[in-house]
């Protein structure tokens, strides 16, 4: 095959992968946006549900006309959220929006008997008691229909999420896949050009020399289909004809010329050089890449011409070791190496040089390429990868947190530490002063923070300091804060911060705060670190709003419980004489008939417990652990669900060693709590990363179904009270608990004997 085959097929196949890139890329953006914009519809759900629900408990407690035609309009207001939530046409997506629809058409048949009830009340229309107990029921029952659809608007927002990395991840392996499919092809073209030109050149070239010395003998020996090979052959003919005819000489001086054309037509620089350095031949690509002409560079010395001055005497020393020893080290081989152009400038190039002796005569063929387009390829390459990693891991990240602090704080740690930056900080702004407030600095940028005035909680005017176009939604690059003559940016020069990028935070359309990343050389954020920024904002945007979202899901949730003690309250102190008291008392069931057992007095302490604490928040897991140490109970602390499973499993096994009667070591002892016994309880978080509360309870059960477990989540009592308590949880508790509702949940689980199961054997505590 011919060489301009094999590179033109090379240079196709660069541009097919390249082509590919682009295309997987687009293609992933689009699910990215599909993914994006399904969260989005979710989220209006739930807000939508959320303002129902709200307005649903309002009534129940003033029941006023205003709220009535209030909670008509969020009513409508919720229809036209669900008939916006297109595109969800997966399985489980269907059946989330199936339940939504079926709820929130049941809802209006429920709330006009609850508004009946209502009316019929405030008119003494019938027995108040049973009116009272009648709009209770009604409540409940809309509390808990808006309960499904909320529940099932969030798992919506899951599988949107799911989606959005699902469509990364795939983006992900494809570029990498694709780019190495490229860096294979790039080294397959190196590999053809050195073994297919390089040397076959130099060989040629050693027989030309041979041959015109006089070596009328001597063959080049060419084979294969290619130009240098058919070259080859034909130098070997004539010399063939040189021995055999008169006329050789012209024939050879004929094949000579041929030979310098096609060297002077190589797409590499190729320079000739005799044994004392000087450069006997200067090919036009060497003129193009080094921008001296052939007639000056010819005899000039080539480490004066083109080799950096602090690589000139290593160069000398290198030749002068080899016309002495024979030993090289950079000849028969390509090497990357640094050049100089005739203005001065500096540039990597690849160096394969070849030795030809003749007659005691030695010089040597250089071939040289400018590789900087090639290793600017890599470079951006590289920094793109490394982008789309550090975005991936604060992303992950940021997934992992709930509140916005701890959101802010992932943010800028990743930017300090993988970006890196030298100054970074995000501002929130206050709608009712108009100005932002700082919310969130680096543990890096603290100390320039501080001298500049720039701390949490610090305030900055908006119109005063150049910040309108990043809260009208456009990205702002400051290549040189010097030249900008705005405060804000006047302040970040002060402190010797040059370049500025600062991005918006914006939900639904509206800039609610700015993300701001700054270094200390000028010009120093690229186009790629712009965009970095920007996708950075757009994700730290989605995870505030979902953060603000389950906040006020949190409140609502707490508005309901506070309004339902309240009812409770009102209707034990009752007035005598204004209705008719009925208390009923039943016989308490078992347990296991779904009752739970007695109430345990709440200051009076358990007895001493072993007690296993599983929960991924540091502060809630210190504090809880001292409070339960400080009960008299033996505490040991889990950080993860896994990390509890397994604290569980070796504890388990331990227990069950030590009740056979076989050693156990003190390592696996010291693991299984206390001595080596069994955990009492275990008391778990439900939300956590990678492996939740449920799963730590469903574990445990596994192997002791005996052992309680208690539940810690924000949804606390709600979850019992709606039917919806997790199997295997034997206890649900708000978060963070009260000392009381701990001591009493723990009375009433060592009310009845605790036992681990061991294998063949059962142990009571």
């Amino acid at each position: 095959m011919k060489i301009s085959t094999r590179l033109a097929i090379v240079g196709s196949t660069c541009v097919l992968v390249a082509l590919a890139i682009a295309v997987s890329l687009g293609l992933s953006g689009q699910q990215v946006a599909e993914g994006v914009r399904k969260n989005r519809a979710a989220a209006d759900l739930v807000e939508s549900v959320a303002g129902l629900r709200h307005l649903t408990l309002e009534y129940a407690r003033q029941p006023e006309a205003r709220v009535e035609v209030q909670w008509h309009s969020a009513y409508r207001t919720l229809g036209a959220a669900l008939e916006r939530a297109q595109g969800f046409d997966a399985r489980d997506e269907q059946e989330g929006i199936a339940q939504i629809r079926a709820a929130y058409d049941k809802s209006p048949a429920v709330f006009a008997e609850l508004v009946r009830a209502q009316r019929a009340r405030q008119a003494g229309d019938g027995d108040r008691q049973v009116l009272d107990e009648l709009a209770g029921r009604l409540a409940a029952a809309m509390a808990r229909k808006t309960l499904l659809m909320m529940s099932e608007a969030f798992r919506l927002q899951d599988l949107s999420r799911e989606e959005v990395a699902a469509a990364q991840r795939r983006a992900f392996a494809i570029v990498l896949a694709l780019s190495a499919t490229l860096a294979v092809v790039v080294a397959g073209s190196m590999v053809l050009v050195f073994r297919d030109i390089a040397r076959p050149l130099a060989r040629l070239r050693e027989g030309m020399l041979r041959v015109g010395a006089g070596d009328l003998e001597h063959a080049v020996g060419g084979t294969g289909s290619d130009e240098i090979a058919e070259l080859a052959r034909e130098f070997d003919g004539m010399s063939a004809l040189l021995r055999t005819t008169t006329v050789s000489r012209d024939r050879l001086a004929e094949s000579e010329a041929r030979t310098r054309l096609i060297l002077d037509a190589a797409l590499d620089a190729v320079v000739g050089i005799d044994g004392d350095g000087r450069i006997t031949h200067w090919n036009p690509q060497a003129e193009a890449v080094f921008g001296w002409p052939a007639a000056e560079a010819t005899g000039q010395s080539l480490a004066d011409l083109i080799v950096p001055e602090r690589f000139r005497e290593a160069h000398l020393a290198g030749l002068r070791r080899y016309l002495d020893t024979g030993v090289a080290t950079v000849l028969d081989r390509r090497v990357e190496l640094r050049a100089v152009r005739r203005d001065g400038g500096e540039f990597p190039i690849e160096l394969a040089i070849t030795a030809i002796r003749a007659n005691g005569v030695v010089s040597f063929n250089a071939f040289l390429r400018d590789i900087t387009s090639r290793k600017l390829g890599e470079m951006r390459l590289k920094e793109q990868l490394a982008r789309l990693n550090l975005l991936h891991q604060i992303t992950r990240a940021v997934g992992e947190r709930q509140d916005l602090r701890s959101i802010f704080q992932a943010v800028i740690r990743g930017l300090e530490d993988d970006a890196p930056v030298d100054f970074s900080c995000i501002c929130l702004r206050d709608a009712a002063s108009d100005t932002l407030r700082v919310t969130g600095v680096g543990v890096k940028s603290a100390p320039l923070a501080l001298s500049l005035a720039l701390s949490e909680q610090a305030d900055l005017s908006i119109d005063g300091n150049g910040l309108s176009q990043c809260l009208a939604g456009r990205l702002v690059y400051e290549p040189d804060a010097t030249q900008v003559p705005f405060p804000f940016a006047q302040r970040l020069a002060g402190g010797g911060l040059r370049s500025l990028v600062i991005a918006p935070l914006q939900s639904e359309n509206r800039v609610f705060g700015v993300l701001v990343a700054a270094r200390r050389d000028p010009q120093a954020f690229s186009s790629s670190d712009c965009e970095f920024l920007q996708q950075l904002s757009e994700h730290v945007s989605l995870a505030s709003h979902q953060a603000q979202l389950h906040g006020a899901l949190q409140q609502a949730y707490e508005d309901l419980r506070q309004t339902q003690q309240a009812i409770l309250q009102q209707e034990r102190l009752q007035v005598p004489g204004q209705g008719a008291c009925v208390s009923l008392r039943f016989a308490a069931l078992a347990p296991e008939e779904g009752l739970a057992a007695p109430q345990s007095d709440p200051d009076e302490k358990p007895p001493p417990l072993r007690i296993l604490l599983v929960d991924d928040d540091p502060l809630l897991l210190r504090s809880l652990q001292e409070t339960l140490e400080a009960e008299g109970h033996a505490v040991t602390a889990a950080h993860a669900g896994r990390e509890g499973i397994e604290a569980f499993e070796a504890a388990f096994h331990a227990e069950r060693a030590m009740a056979q009667g076989d050693a156990v070591d003190a390592d696996e002892a010291e693991e299984g709590g206390p001595s080596g016994r069994g955990f009492q309880v275990v008391v778990t978080d439900l939300g956590m990363p990678h492996v939740d509360g449920r799963q730590v309870a469903a574990a445990v059960k596994a192997l002791s179904p005996d052992t309680p477990v208690i539940l810690l989540t924000g949804w606390g009592q709600r979850l019992v009270d709606d039917g919806e308590k997790p199997r295997h949880v034997d206890q649900v508790l708000g978060k963070p608990p009260k000392l009381r509702e701990v001591r009493a949940a723990l009375a009433r689980l060592v009310e009845r004997p605790i036992s681990v199961s061991t294998g063949n054997t059962e142990t009571s505590y």
